[in-house]
């Protein structure tokens, strides 16, 4: 009935709590299905392998990639050798805190939900954003709305739920042609939601803030490549849906000149750096448009 997907790369540290906890909440039995696409180099996959089996046994399908082919690309093997009805698309970095699966089913049945995502709690289980807006001209000037959004569990029909957890019906992953391989890494769930939002179905994108799971994502200073993908993948997805480059440019720009005026302002020294550098990777793109 549900095919869980879990793309890893270099997550040993995190990924057996993981499925460990898929397999001690699991309440539909056989109908859960986990697969596990490693994205990691040779020596971390033999070791990742050999552990698998000592551990799992047949109970998880293990999948290595090739190589790091990108988010996207990984989870869409997963797929191809899936066979659930729902899908859900898991960070290696999450952990189930309660059974959550047969819910899930009578969620997706007889209604037009096309995705379902869930309240995201951090490891003491503080309320975390769960949703967003779906990329568009306003969305990087709306995001301080979110928090609020969020924090009253006040999901608009524009907003899409985290990729960390987020439950996808079978038919409509593959009406919209699965992920965009041209995205290497992030705004995958926006280029999901518009993907779906624009079918003729009218599917909903659909969430339950009363069930929760906890992700350890950790905040780490974004690399160089990582800056990188994320604005080249922005670029992608703005090109790929229509819209004026010149004015997302613009309203980008702003947005960053906001945010070191604040940082400026509040002497955080450590943000201005991170921004002025976020600010390069991005005049980068844009100078080759």
């Amino acid at each position: 009935m549900i095919s869980v997907i879990i793309v890893t790369f270099h997550s040993e540290e995190v990924i057996f709590d993981c499925l460990d906890s898929l397999l001690k909440y699991n309440d539909i039995g056989r109908g859960l299905e986990i697969i596990v696409v490693d994205n990691s180099n040779d020596e971390v996959s033999n070791r990742m392998s050999d552990n698998f089996i000592n551990l799992y046994g047949d109970k998880i399908i293990y999948k290595r990639s090739g190589g790091n082919v990108g988010f996207g690309t990984a989870n869409n093997i997963g797929f191809n050798i899936s066979s659930g009805e729902i899908l859900l698309f898991l960070n290696p970095d999450t952990i189930l805190i309660e059974p959550i699966f047969l819910k899930i089913i009578e969620s997706f049945k007889n209604t037009k939900l096309g995705t379902l995502g869930l309240q995201m709690v951090d490891e003491h289980l503080n309320k975390q954003i769960s949703f967003f807006f779906i990329r568009g001209y306003f969305t990087p000037l709306l995001n301080f709305l979110v928090k609020w959004f969020n924090r009253f569990d006040f999901k608009l029909g524009n907003m899409i739920s985290s990729g960390a957890c987020l439950f996808i019906k079978r038919n409509v992953f593959e009406d919209i042609g699965g992920f965009n391989t041209n995205m290497f890494l992030y705004h995958e769930e926006s280029y999901i939601a518009k993907k779906i939002l624009n079918l003729p179905e009218k599917y909903l994108l659909g969430f339950r803030s009363d069930l929760k799971y906890i992700h350890l994502e950790k905040k780490v200073q974004m690399s160089e490549f990582l800056l990188n993908e994320h604005h080249k993948s922005l670029s992608f997805y703005y090109k790929y849906f229509g819209f004026n480059f010149k004015i997302v440019k613009y309203l980008n720009l702003l947005l960053l000149s906001v945010k070191g005026l604040v940082f400026y302002i509040t002497n955080n020294k450590k943000k201005l750096l991170q921004l002025n550098k976020e600010k390069e990777s991005f005049n980068k793109l844009i100078n080759k448009k």
